[in-house]
């Protein structure tokens, strides 16, 4: 018996990594993330429309790893993929790649020159969503190439560096492009920022966590969109 049952054990080997792997991945969300989008992908000039869509919806379940204060990103969220959905949806099979849908906009003269968008349109919730998008890269970038932030003195833990760190993210991405409304909710919301940045869930069957930069996928070269 002992013999036989060494053949059946090898054999489940592989199953056994696969499910450790899937755990593994389950605390690693940016990484889950960034196959999302990049299965949405169309060559090197173009976006799957719904893929992105469904790219971008999941996205917002990494933000709630970062606790509640990443509420109005999460609407944002969705909200600019309902622009995108619902000029989509009018025909999934020809709007099926985001090029043809920007350029159906376009040929329907929904757009004025000087690169005015109509809102809401396609058009409009792709460039919100590309730009939350590349505040959140442009956050964890800067994450992971720091490390973890020590203070000058005794070289205790910075608690204040992350929060730190979303303020530059947002100054740097959104800000120029947000109107005063905008720019004073964020302001508002930002004391609720988390000094240190919150833990990951627990660890499962000795996985650990692990956060490694990642290709910016949300920023495509202008040929690409």
């Amino acid at each position: 018996k002992a013999e036989g049952s060494a053949p059946a054990a090898a054999a489940a080997l592989p199953a056994v990594a696969e499910e450790e792997e899937k755990k593994v991945d389950e605390l690693r969300p940016l990484k889950v993330s960034t196959a999302e989008f990049a299965q949405a992908l169309l060559g090197e000039t173009d976006v799957a429309t719904g893929p992105f869509i469904e790219a971008c919806r999941a996205y917002s379940t990494v933000l709630k790893h970062l606790g509640p204060w990443t509420s109005p990103s999460i609407r944002e969220v969705h909200a600019n993929c309902h622009k995108i959905e619902h000029a989509y949806e009018m025909e999934p099979s020809k709007y099926r790649s985001m090029r043809a849908l920007l350029q159906a906009e376009k040929s329907l003269g929904l757009h004025k020159e000087g690169a005015i968008l109509h809102d809401p349109s396609a058009a409009m919730g792709l460039l919100w969503a590309r730009r939350g998008l590349k505040m959140w890269v442009h956050l964890f970038r800067e994450r992971a190439d720091s490390g973890p932030a020590r203070s000058s003195e005794g070289g205790a833990a910075d608690t204040g560096a992350f929060k730190r760190q979303v303020d530059a993210a947002y100054n740097a991405v959104l800000l120029p492009f947000q109107g005063w409304l905008s720019s004073r909710a964020f302001a508002l919301g930002s004391p609720a920022i988390p000094a240190p940045i919150p833990p990951p869930p627990p660890p499962r069957s000795g996985c650990v966590v692990v956060l490694r930069p990642c290709r910016d996928l949300s920023v495509p070269s202008p040929a690409r969109l």
